[in-house]
């Protein structure tokens, strides 16, 4: 609060700086992912979001440690299963911000500091409420406001047609998530923006739902023949995600798969006798990737797969695609071998998709500028950019998403329209 330090995260801890770069100092060890510190005014007690594993589920909670790195601990240690972040004092110390977030939405809360004798922590109080999601307060110095982030982007689906360049909106624009084609191309399988997962016509026509918001799904992949819908969810009560596959003519949900731990990103194998699927980093010495005979519900783990999120099966066969759990690097495994090797580096990497010879592969590095699609030639490993958003992304894109090729040959984008607005929260804090 006096200005005389910078205090910043490393994988490791929390550290102090002087303002001139010099003196480092650790203040506290803490490994794992932090963000949100904030002092308190008076500079005796520092919080931050610390994600930590909890029922075997990674959690934003809200800590705190002393000026001198002593009493760390966790505040509000019985809040639930709900995430919290994003904390700051007002400026008279007498209450503390935050986000919780459950079930998709986010909401303010205010937490008093005020204590006296024989006078605990009282209970937060929800400041926010409803449709907007509302992120990173900011109260002003006179206590009267609180200025938040409240989201406003709204993702849409687009074909794009090489050889007209030109866009053409499907499901008629609406806000959608995890969009997926039938290899014949003449229907789709995708989320809605009410959490259900719909089958419906490229238009959006002839829509019946796969699967309700109740099971939080996600990530459908249709099997090769066009007879089952595999997909990623968490069934209420539960803690962790599972695989899941239903008929594409609608029905029950037969769980396929399930662990402690969460189970995610579901494909196909070529011929539909077996279905991929990952376990990420919070299933420790379990993670990586998996195949489950469709046949047997027999599964195996896949040699070196661990640390990878994505994957993708080559329609010959003979490799798979895997993308880091960072998003950072993709790299082929080759049944033939049993070996992955790394191909490509990047900042952040989307879906990859194979071409319908499974000669190229085709991957899209999202904070790359002007957001460009690239081809890699398997035999060789040439490299060559085939499509920009630049002329999307000046238009007012906030993000055009590669997310696949479709069956006529045309790409599939998600453009991400908006990002937030400002709001101004009146406050009377007693």
């Amino acid at each position: 609060p006096d200005g005389s330090q910078v205090t910043y995260t490393t994988p490791d801890g929390i550290f102090q700086i002087g303002r001139d770069g010099l003196n480092a100092r650790k203040l506290v060890d803490a490994a794992g992912a932090k963000a949100g510190l904030s002092w308190s005014p008076d500079g005796k007690i520092l919080r931050f979001d610390w994600v930590v594993t909890e029922k075997l589920i990674p959690r934003f909670r809200l800590w705190e440690v002393n000026a001198d790195g002593r009493n760390l601990h966790k505040i509000l240690p019985d809040w639930g299963d709900d995430g919290l972040c994003c904390g700051r004092w007002t400026h008279d110390g007498r209450y503390y911000i935050f986000v919780s977030w459950a079930n998709g939405s986010k909401s303010m809360w205010a937490l008093s500091e005020q204590r006296g004798f024989l006078r605990s922590q009282s209970a937060p109080v929800q400041l926010s409420a409803g449709p907007l999601f509302m992120d990173d307060p900011l109260p002003s110095p006179d206590g009267r406001y609180i200025y938040v982030l409240g989201a406003n982007s709204h993702s849409e689906y687009v074909r794009f047609d090489a050889k007209t360049r030109e866009y053409h909106s499907l499901i008629g624009g609406e806000n959608a998530a995890w969009m997926t084609f039938s290899a014949t191309g003449d229907w789709i399988v995708f989320r809605g923006a009410g959490g259900a997962l719909w089958r419906s016509n490229p238009d959006g026509s002839q829509r019946r739902e796969l699967a309700g918001a109740a099971l939080d799904a996600g990530l459908p992949a249709i099997s090769p023949n066009g007879q089952e819908i595999a997909f990623r969810a968490t069934p209420p009560g539960s803690i962790a995600s599972r695989i899941y596959a239903v008929s594409a003519e609608g029905g029950e949900a037969l769980e396929i798969a399930a662990d402690n731990f969460p189970l995610d990103d579901p494909s196909w194998s070529p011929d539909g006798s077996k279905l991929l699927y990952a376990a990420g980093s919070e299933a420790g010495t379990s993670a990586g990737l998996y195949i489950v005979d469709w046949k047997t519900r027999q599964k195996q783990k896949i040699p070196g797969s661990e640390g990878f999120a994505k994957s993708s099966w080559s329609p010959d066969g003979k490799y798979l695609a895997g993308v880091s759990e960072d998003n950072k690097t993709i790299s082929i495994f080759d049944w033939s071998e049993r070996k992955w090797t790394e191909v490509v580096r990047g900042n952040v990497f989307g879906p990859v998709a194979w071409s319908p010879d499974s000669q190229f592969l085709y991957y899209q590095d999202i904070l790359e500028e002007d957001e460009p699609v690239r081809r890699m030639r398997i035999k060789d490993r040439t490299i060559e950019k085939i499509l920009y958003c630049k002329p999307l992304l000046e238009g007012g894109i906030q993000r055009c998403g590669f997310e696949g090729l479709l069956p006529d040959g045309s790409t599939l984008f998600q453009l991400t329209r908006g990002d937030h607005d400002i709001y101004r929260l009146e406050v009377d804090l007693p």
